[in-house]
This record gives C-alpha cells, sequence and structure tokens, in this order.
C-alpha cells in the first residue's frame, strides 16, 4: 500500500488546475448525490491511516471497557467464569485499591483541625493530612496501574470482553453520551480518511453547487408560492364577491317574492275588509230604522205613563207637605216645652241654691251669738 502522502492521479489534476473525469460528470448532474458524497474506496489505501484507525478504534474499546467496568466490579461474581483466574485476581485488587482509596479520601473530608491555641496539635494534624494525601496519590496511581493491567487481560482474552460488553449493562448518562459520540467520531474519521484532499474538495464543490441551487430553488419556490398565494388570494376574493352578488341576488329575489305575496294578502285582506264595511252599513242602516220605530212607540207609551206619574207625584206631594208641616209643629211644641222644662229646672236649682245659703247663713249667726253668749259669760265669771 502507497504511503497516504504519496500523490495521486486526482490530487495532479488539481494541481494542475484540470478537473477530473468523475467531477466532470457529478457537474452535468448524472450521478445520484447521495452516492457522490459517499467514499470511492471501501478500505484504507495507506498504512498511516490503517494506524490511526486501528489506535482510535483501540482507545474506543478501552473506553468502552472501562466505562462499563463499575456495574463489572458490583456483581463480579456473576462474572468469576467468563473472566477467568488472572482477570478475577487484576479484578478484586482493584477492588481493594478503590475501598481503600475511598477510605483515604473520606477521613480527608472528615479531617478537623484543632483549635490555635492547642500546642502542637496544628502540626500534627498538618501531618496526618499530608500523609494521607501522599497515600491517597499512591493509591490513585494504583488503581491507575491496575486499571492497564485489566485493559491489557481484556486485550488478550476477547471472548470476556465480548462477554461484558454483551451483558447489557446499564451505563450512566455521561457514559452512554461519550460512547455514542466516539461511535460517530469513528464513522467520519473513516471517512475523511478513505476520502482525498482531492475528492475532498470535490465533494465540498459538489455541495456547494447543491447548496447554490438550492437557494436558487427556495427562491424560486418563494416566488411561485407568492404568486400563488396572491393567485389564491384573487380567486378567493372573487369567488367572495361572486358569492356576496349571488347572495344579493337571492336575498332581492326573496324580498320580491314575499313582497309580491304581502301585496295580494294585503289586497285580499282590504277587499274582504270593504265587505265588512258594507254589511256594517246595512246593518246599521237595518238597526236604525227598527230603532226609530222602537223609539216613537216608547215615546207614545213614556207621554202616558208620565202623564200618570205626574199625577201621582203631585198628590204624594201634596201628602207630604202636609206630613211635613204637621212634623214641624210638632218640633216647635217639643223645642217649646223643652225650654219651659228647662227655665223651671234653672228656677228650682236657683231657689234652691239661695235657700241653702239663707239656712247657712242663719246657722253660723246663731253659731256667732252662741260664742259671744260664752264669751260673755267667760268674762263675768273672772
Amino acid at each position: 500500500m502507497a504511503p497516504i502522502d504519496s500523490p495521486r492521479p486526482s490530487d495532479i489534476l488539481l494541481r494542475s488546475g484540470k478537473q477530473s473525469p468523475q467531477h466532470s460528470q457529478h457537474r452535468k448532474g448524472g450521478l445520484d448525490p447521495c452516492k457522490v458524497l459517499d467514499p470511492k474506496r471501501k478500505t484504507l489505501q495507506s498504512l498511516d491511516a490503517e494506524r490511526i484507525m486501528t489506535v482510535f478504534q483501540e482507545a474506543v474499546k478501552r473506553l468502552e471497557i472501562t466505562t462499563v467496568l463499575p456495574k463489572v466490579l458490583e456483581t463480579l461474581p456473576r462474572f468469576s467464569v467468563v473472566l477467568g483466574q488472572e482477570l478475577m485476581t487484576h479484578m478484586e485488587r482493584h477492588l481493594r485499591l478503590q475501598d481503600r482509596f475511598t477510605e483515604v479520601t473520606s477521613d480527608l473530608n472528615t479531617l478537623v483541625r484543632p483549635q490555635k491555641d492547642e500546642s502542637n496539635q496544628p502540626e500534627l494534624e498538618q501531618l496526618r493530612e499530608d500523609m494521607l494525601k501522599h497515600r491517597a496519590t499512591i493509591i490513585a496511581q494504583g488503581i491507575k496501574n491496575s486499571l492497564r493491567d485489566i485493559l491489557r487481560c481484556f486485550k488478550k482474552n476477547p471472548k470476556s470482553t465480548e462477554a461484558i460488553l454483551s451483558s447489557n449493562l446499564m451505563r450512566n448518562v455521561e457514559n452512554s453520551l461519550l460512547m455514542e459520540s466516539l461511535t460517530s467520531l469513528i464513522t467520519m474519521m473513516r471517512e475523511r480518511l478513505l476520502t482525498t484532499s482531492f475528492e475532498q474538495h470535490e465533494k465540498m464543490t459538489y455541495l456547494s453547487d447543491v447548496i447554490k441551487r438550492e437557494k436558487k430553488t427556495h427562491s424560486a419556490k418563494e416566488k411561485l408560492q407568492q404568486k400563488y398565494n396572491e393567485a389564491i388570494q384573487g380567486k378567493e376574493a372573487e369567488l367572495l364577491q361572486k358569492l356576496t352578488l349571488e347572495k344579493q341576488r337571492k336575498t332581492l329575489t326573496e324580498a320580491l317574492k314575499q313582497t309580491s305575496l304581502d301585496s295580494k294578502v294585503f289586497k285580499t285582506r282590504v277587499t274582504s275588509y270593504h265587505e265588512d264595511i258594507l254589511g256594517c252599513r246595512k246593518k246599521i242602516k237595518e238597526d236604525r230604522i227598527k230603532h226609530r220605530e222602537n223609539e216613537t212607540h216608547l215615546r207614545k207609551t213614556d207621554k202616558a205613563e208620565l202623564a200618570k206619574l205626574q199625577a201621582l207625584f203631585e198628590i204624594l206631594e201634596k201628602q207630604y207637605n202636609a206630613i211635613m208641616e204637621e212634623r214641624r209643629l210638632q218640633e216647635e211644641e217639643n223645642a217649646r216645652r223643652q225650654r219651659e222644662e228647662q227655665e223651671q229646672t234653672n228656677a228650682v236649682t236657683t231657689i234652691q241654691a239661695a235657700w241653702r245659703a239663707y239656712q247657712f247663713r242663719k246657722a253660723m249667726a246663731k253659731k256667732v251669738k252662741k260664742d259671744k253668749k260664752a264669751e260673755k259669760k267667760g268674762k263675768e265669771n273672772k
């Protein structure tokens, strides 16, 4: 295989400014765009490219094992048969180192410094902290070395690698995203290594042409879409106008029909009302004739009855006047008698009062005389 930097016919054409036959064919648009973007080669053509791809794939494989290793350590007895004695020994040693590292970091986190006034205590605590940090560094280095040993053992034992990778152990979210990105990166790197610089330039040129055509197509599409929208709006406006006119025409036709129908009904009603009026006038005329005859008869009857009533009224009036005169005289006589009785009563009351006053004065005079006599006798006795 030729080295990756060796000149190729396509590179020579690119340097000379000429287009390759394939590029001319692409420019004519005779190939499928998806096939143009695919690599023309299926295998790597240079040793350096194969080395790069091998190293990268090996690194991805190691990362794949490393990301699933915590889950394997959690369920280590499950893989005791598949991993073998050597891998199990390295795994157990790695697990012990992790436990020791966890203890040391826990001690570092829980380390409490004493107060400053205590002598020698800060130095001892600082010394202890330094020792723990040094120990943590040594254990961390041991974990790294242990991980390298585990990866070497997995490399020598492909069946164990396949067993743990096919066991459907769940990675955390970050590791899953990392592996997806690396898998995509492998595909991209392989495509890039399978493509020469001229082919890459050819792809970019083709993509640039495609993008330009897409922009032109998009611009033309927008213009056509705008024209289409304007045409649709015009058609809709025209259709709306037609519908409006049709609706107005229908409304006017219905209004005329309704007006004609109302006119016929009105004429029918007027005719009916006119006939009713004529009938009423005839009935009124007949009733008026009848009423006049009845009125004449009633007037004659009323005159005779009125004469009788007037004669009777005169008799009753005379009787009434006589009764009223008799009642007046009786009332006057009663009033005179009441006045006389009242005068007599007043006279009796006056006489009685005068008599009582006379008797009172007489009694008082007698009493005064007696008092004077008694007073005189008293003086004489003294």
